[in-house]
Parts: C-alpha cells; sequence; structure tokens
C-alpha cells in the first residue's frame, strides 16, 4: 500500500533478484579520477546537501515491521540500548524507538541528521559508525541500514564487539535497484538510469551493495560466535511522483548535478518520459507495483578477546 506517496512495502522471503550484465557507460562520463578527488573515506560529502538530504528523508522506501520483528528482534537478548549508525534522517532509528528503551542513532552528515524524527527516548549525534561514543559492553542491538558499503569494516565490527554486551546482536542490510515486474521496458529503462546515464557517477562502493554485500559479513568464531544471512525481497505499491522522488534521492544523482550543474540536461527528464511511455501512463499518480531485493547480514555473540 502507499500512503502520502511514501513506499510501504511488503517483504516475501525469495531468492536476489538478478539483473542483465552492466551496460558501458556512456562518453563524456567522469573519469574514475575525477571521481576519486570527490570522494571521501565514508562518503559524508554525497549526502550534505540539503536539497539532497530532504529528498532523502520524504522518498526512501520504509523497511517493513517483518524485518524487525521475524529477523531481527528474534535474535535479540536485551531492549535497554539499540544504536543505529549511517542512520541517515532516522528511518530505522524511529522504528528501533518503538521497541527499545533508549536508541543511539549517528550520521557523519548533519544536514541528514535534522531531517531526522525527534523522539523522547532517541539521541542523535554526529559521528561515524567506526567510533561510537559508548561504554564497552553497553548496546543490545547495533544496526546500520543501507550504510554498510560506506564503512570501514574491521574498524567497524571491532568497535561492534567493543559496544555490544556478550550476547548483543549487529544487524546489517541493504536494497538493491528494483524491477516493476509486470512492465519489462520499465524494468530496462531504470537499469539503463542506473548504469547507463548515471553509472559512471556512483561511488565505487556502490558496487557492494548491488552484489547483496556478499564477502562483507564478520568473520565467525574469530569476530562473532554466530553470523547468519537472510535474502529477501521487498515489494511495494508506488506511483510515479513517488519513484520520481526516489531517484532524486540517489547519491549518483546528486554527484551528477554538482559536476555539470546547468551545462548538464537533468537526466531525470528523459527517464521520466522513457518510464512514463513503458508503462502506458499519463499521470503522476499512475499506480505501479515494484520489488526490491533485500540483503540482512546478523551476527550475534561477539568475541570480546579480539581486538
Amino acid at each position: 500500500m502507499r500512503s502520502g506517496g511514501v513506499f510501504m512495502p511488503r517483504l516475501l522471503l525469495h531468492g536476489l533478484l538478478r539483473y542483465p550484465a552492466a551496460q558501458r557507460p556512456l562518453p563524456g562520463g567522469p573519469t574514475s579520477r575525477t571521481l576519486s578527488q570527490t570522494a571521501s573515506s565514508n562518503g559524508v560529502e554525497l549526502f550534505t546537501d540539503r536539497h539532497q538530504a530532504d529528498a532523502y528523508a520524504r522518498w526512501r522506501p520504509t523497511y517493513p515491521p517483518a524485518l524487525y520483528a521475524d529477523q531481527i528482534y528474534r535474535r535479540v537478548q536485551g531492549f535497554g540500548l539499540a544504536v543505529d549508525v549511517a542512520t541517515g534522517s532516522g528511518q530505522v532509528a524511529a522504528q528501533l524507538a518503538k521497541k527499545f528503551d533508549r536508541v543511539v542513532a549517528t550520521d557523519p552528515s548533519r544536514q541528514q541528521l535534522e531531517q531526522a524524527p525527534r523522539l523522547p527516548n532517541v539521541t542523535y549525534s554526529v559521528g561515524t559508525a567506526e567510533s561510537i561514543d559508548l561504554p564497552p559492553s553497553s548496546a543490545d542491538l547495533i544496526t546500520v541500514g543501507n550504510g554498510l558499503h560506506w564503512l570501514d569494516l574491521p574498524k567497524f565490527y571491532a568497535e561492534c564487539r567493543r559496544v555490544l554486551k556478550p550476547r548483543g546482536t549487529v544487524a546489517a542490510w541493504g536494497y538493491g535497484l528494483f524491477k516493476v515486474p509486470s512492465h519489462p521496458k520499465a524494468t530496462e529503462a531504470l537499469l539503463k538510469l542506473h548504469t547507463v546515464t548515471l553509472g559512471p557517477y556512483w561511488d565505487k562502493r556502490r558496487k557492494l551493495l548491488d552484489s547483496g554485500y556478499k564477502g562483507m559479513e564478520p568473520a565467525r568464531s574469530a569476530e562473532f560466535e554466530q553470523v547468519e544471512r537472510e535474502t529477501m525481497m521487498m515489494e511495494s505499491d508506488s506511483s510515479i511522483h513517488a519513484v520520481m522522488g526516489y531517484l532524486a534521492s540517489w547519491s549518483s544523482y546528486a554527484t551528477y548535478k554538482k559536476m555539470l550543474g546547468d551545462k548538464g540536461k537533468d537526466p531525470l527528464v528523459d527517464f521520466k518520459e522513457e518510464f512514463m511511455a513503458s508503462l502506458g501512463a499519463t499521470e503522476d499518480s499512475h499506480a505501479i507495483h515494484i520489488v526490491r531485493p533485500l540483503s540482512l547480514i546478523i551476527a550475534t555473540g561477539p568475541n570480546k578477546g579480539r581486538s
């Protein structure tokens, strides 16, 4: 269902969606050297534009309740303190606040945090996932939604082992590009926008997310007693208006606009025309059903003996 143009997804256990092999970027795109000059270690510069931060908060899909209840909470031993790192606009933190006594949420982007909902049991602060300002063995759960690919994994997992209680849990998940199952041409248009038009403007770490975070799990036994993976499908009913809002929140779109400014044509203009034609749509309110893959990593029982 859709409420106010915001994605309200349903969750289905399923295999991971697979997409055609990536096409070559269009000529004239930025070089890898140019992009590397604009990148920082945690990608924070991609999320500091206030317009982009507003789009991120307004249009990013919400995670289904089943992700928390059926996959995460059933593995958690206590519900005193949860920590949400790379919280962005606080979407995950707001959900955790319904279950935990206290939530600490951090993000390196102050602009993103300004969009987060203010709740009595949630504390927001500017900070990184690799350096959590909490005492050892204090948290029951640490989460990172759609942000694991930005982190320094060895440092992050070491910090998780320090901050988590002996039976604490870390849960990290991310979603990939969505499909419109009933309209293959619409999916092709989306893939072209993602891979060809805006492909050169993605940070290289985007590939980690598109791969379903494969190989990004902490080491079992050496780092955590139990390490598990789940693959799921998020289904949602949306509209063209909501989809366009979501695409405007992409970091690649923000980078495109920043690098080309007024010199480049807005790539979403042509995409919208092609996308609507493929759907046979004439209005922005045209309803569409989309699915997207979601990959989840859950690790429990931090090895406190490993630094």
